[in-house]
């Protein structure tokens, strides 16, 4: 049952300053009936936003339950409440403060209401029960841990604004002379139950999928959809088409729907034999009883309403082979149920028994939007991106019966299935690399795979400041004017981290270097690395966004290590202009370009445990060969570690495989136009024309309603 956010109650003291209370709620919770003489145990539900006056807008997500021991049949309903404190100076802090969770079981008198609106309520006979609340509830936090409501109150209705004062709790009407109300409430720590609905994710190993399929909590988790979810999203494939083939290729009604069964297999990485390498979702349905002809089925990975607005989706689809499956779906639904979805035809574009990486680019629509090119398409004219509340796989086949193959290989079922691997939302990387409001001064982004974007070619280089012997990562770059660095961007990624948010434990700071160049032979070596440290930052601002996932290239190769699935993740410090790099732009000779090198590595606080297992090492991000010579490791100094003056003492070049140079993934940028006074230059090459015109058109275009 989806949940909304309704009344703010704000209390005012005038006169001195306390610490304020502020209530939200009450919104839609439990909304059932009590069958006569049953014992069970209800759900207790919180999914509300907060908005602190003075602070930011958190959202409060939880899973629970109580139990009610009915003796009469009797709509209730529980009125939910989130309370926290706040004062002007003194936000509120989701990570040291702490949530008033309250449930309030009334009578529901309007048991036929929608879902998102709180129905009229009333009191209980005061001498005759019709249910008792025997034990506490709890409510889960996103740790797991149970927090236990405590003793269950009776409270008068007359007397609960008394007992809850603030509380929106005008709606409850006394009913019955003396009727009350039954009242469960616990105090909990903010930071178990805010939930960030992040719309990244990755699901790869047996674990992961496994974990989201058993997943109650937070809401993100994986299921089957029902009979009714079903049929309604089909009918909408067929009434919302598009463009393309139609979704059903043998009936113009849309198929019959049938739930299925999921079970994850654990692949080539549990022991199994393959096909499949990967571990993944299968999805079985149908059986002997099922009558021949086109049938249907789907799971969905739930979400809530995250914005996917500028995001890639990717996922890999084997079916069986040969197979009975006609067609493969992706797509989204919205919170209010409208569509958009794609479809591929098997065995072409999708092939039997091949794995096929299917990605969806939300920020387009049409065939256009997927790779490979989908077969079909649909849109529901009133779809909000930015309000998904799931991500739907569908198959569409031919049912004709009898025992096919299974995951584990060497079982049958009869039955249809389809296998699902490497599920993930990563954001779309901008088209100029950093995407910094400023100019770019000098570019080597991260590389994506072709025709999956999201998916970023190259491997983390391990690089840390305080921690021998690894190595600070350095890479060379050139300067060809004389404007000032003023921000600078760089990607990395946690060795062995896969997950879209930052592991627990962070580098305090990062400290970046820039150079001088010792070209290649000057000094009797076969490559080129940095001189003289003449500049550093220790950078404790910097900021970070989700960038995608790796593609190790190495793991091709057997006697290479490699790690699979690295979450990459973008930084940039943008610099006090007390900080700003000044540069000579020209070499000795007055017309060269100078080249200069640019080292980062994290600094770790003096208590790091680096054997602790959940700490992951901080890499800076390769890429493929872009600029003059390979990327090299620091390994010794003058001075270690490095500071201003420091000299370059050893170290060796990035190449892999043997003698195949690669860069590292950064950007530098200014504040200054390349030629000022050209304010329409948009791209910042001196010449106002058409590219020009075209930014200025785009920038209207996102910005305009």
């Amino acid at each position: 049952m989806k949940k909304f956010m309704f009344v703010l109650m704000v209390l005012c003291m005038v006169g001195f300053v306390v610490a304020q209370e502020y209530s939200v709620g009450p919104y839609p919770n439990y909304n059932g009936t009590v069958d006569t003489g049953f014992i069970i145990e209800v759900p207790v539900t919180n999914e509300i936003n907060i908005h602190d006056p003075f602070g930011g807008t958190y959202h409060v997500a939880s899973m629970g339950g109580q139990v009610i021991e009915g003796v009469v049949t009797t709509p209730i309903f529980a009125a939910s409440y989130v309370e926290f404190e706040s004062e002007n100076g003194s936000p509120f802090n989701p990570e040291t403060g702490f949530l008033t969770l309250t449930d309030i079981w009334t009578v529901n008198l309007d048991p036929g209401a929608p879902p998102e609106m709180v129905p009229p309520l009333r009191g209980f006979e005061p001498g005759s029960p019709p249910f008792v609340l025997p034990d506490p509830g709890f409510h889960t936090g996103k740790s797991g841990t149970d927090y236990s409501t405590g003793p269950v109150e009776t409270v008068p209705v007359m007397n609960l604004s008394l007992r809850l004062p603030g509380y929106d709790v005008g709606m409850i009407e006394e009913g019955p002379p003396g009727g009350v109300v039954y009242l469960t409430q616990v105090t909990v720590p903010a930071n178990d139950f805010i939930w960030d609905p992040s719309p990244y994710f990755l699901v790869d190993s047996q674990d992961q999928w496994q974990s989201k399929l058993d997943a109650e909590w937070p809401h993100v988790h994986l299921a089957p959809m029902t009979q009714e979810e079903g049929e309604i999203y089909l009918l909408k494939l067929e009434d919302d088409w598009e463009d393309g083939t139609p979704y059903s290729p043998i009936s113009p009604t849309p198929p019959e729907f049938i739930p299925p069964m999921l079970y994850v297999y654990e692949g080539e990485e549990g022991g199994g034999a393959t096909p499949p390498e990967d571990a993944g979702l299968v999805m079985v349905w149908g059986d002997d009883t099922t009558p021949q002809g086109e049938r249907a089925s789907a799971w969905k990975w739930d979400y809530g309403d995250p914005d996917l607005s500028n995001c890639i989706i990717t996922v890999t689809a084997t079916p069986p082979g040969p197979s009975i499956i006609n067609r493969i779906s992706l797509g989204m639904q919205d919170i209010n149920g409208n569509i958009r979805s794609w479809w591929w035809n098997v065995p072409v574009p999708i092939n039997h028994s091949v794995p096929t990486t299917i990605t969806i680019d939300t920020t387009m629509i049409g065939l256009a939007a997927t790779t490979p090119t989908a077969s079909g398409f649909a849109n529901s004219a009133a779809f909000d991106l930015t309000k998904v509340a799931s991500i739907v796989a569908d198959e569409n086949a031919n049912w004709v019966g009898g025992p096919v193959p299974v995951p584990a290989p060497g079982q049958t079922i009869a039955g249809v299935w389809n296998y699902w691997h490497n599920l993930s939302v990563t954001p779309k990387l901008p088209a100029t690399g950093a995407n910094s409001k400023w100019y770019v001064k000098y570019s080597q982004p991260p590389v994506e795979v072709e025709d999956q974007p999201g998916q970023i070619i190259g491997w983390d280089e391990v690089s840390n400041y305080n921690n021998l012997p690894d190595p600070i990562m350095a890479d060379d770059w050139e300067c060809a004017d004389d404007r000032p660095i003023t921000d600078i961007h760089w990607w990395g990624s946690f060795k062995g981290w896969t997950q879209p948010h930052l592991p627990p434990i962070l580098p305090i700071a990062f400290r970046i270097g820039i150079w001088t160049d010792v070209p290649l032979g000057a000094d009797g070596l076969n490559y080129s690395h940095p001189g003289q440290l003449i500049w550093e930052n220790v950078c404790t601002t910097s900021v970070w966004n989700f960038a995608g996932y790796d593609v190790d290239p190495r793991c091709e190769y057997p006697e290479y290590p490699c790690e699979e699935n690295e979450t990459c993740f973008q930084w940039a410090q943008f610099l006090n202009q007390d900080e700003w790099f000044r540069q000579d732009p020209m070499g000795d000779d007055g017309t060269t370009p100078n080249i200069y090198w640019l080292s980062i590595a994290p600094v770790y606080g003096p208590n790091v445990d680096y054997a602790d297992p959940d700490f992951y090492p901080w890499g800076w991000k390769t890429r493929k060969h872009f600029f003059n010579d390979d990327a090299v490791r620091i390994t010794d100094a003058s001075i270690w570690p490095p500071i201003v003056g420091s000299v370059w003492t050893g170290g060796t070049p990035v190449e892999f495989p043997q003698e195949v140079s690669w860069d590292l993934a950064f950007e530098l940028t200014t504040n200054e136009p390349k030629c000022p006074g050209l304010s329409a230059d948009l791209n910042d090459d001196c010449i106002v024309n058409l590219p020009d015109f075209a930014i200025m058109a785009g920038e209207w275009l996102d910005t305009s309603p």
